[in-house]
């Protein structure tokens, strides 16, 4: 995946630990003043398929921001394929967020995948 260049004046974050269940992680995020990029990595343990909520939110402080687009990611009802025990990278991508936020949360709502506490240190 394409990561934002640094003259657009991204900030990258890297994690390992930030996990939604036992098979996606969040990996990484980029800020910038165009965007925010929450990077995440699917491993298939039981499915041939992945997809993302379009109602999809990323919380910053007391503010909410909308899924605007993915990168090898179909945004639902579309779906991405994947052999089981393969692991898919993706994008999700937001607006740009305030450049003091320390915390974010991305939920998909409902049962899907949720990531809370993602600390922008």
């Amino acid at each position: 995946l394409k990561l934002l260049k640094a003259k657009e004046g991204a900030q990258f974050y890297y994690y390992t630990h930030a996990s939604s269940d036992n098979s996606a992680n969040v990996i990484g995020v980029a800020t910038s003043k165009l965007e925010t990029r929450v990077y995440i990595a699917f491993t298939n343990l039981d499915s041939a398929w992945y997809t993302i909520s379009p109602d999809t939110i990323l919380k910053a402080g007391n503010k909410t921001y909308k899924l605007t687009s993915t990168l090898n990611c179909e945004i639902s009802p579309n779906v991405s394929y994947i052999d089981s025990g393969e692991t898919a990278y993706m994008a999700l991508i937001f607006p740009s967020i305030p450049s003091n936020s320390q915390t974010i949360t991305v939920s998909e709502g409902g049962d899907g995948w949720l990531f809370e506490d993602i600390s922008l240190k």
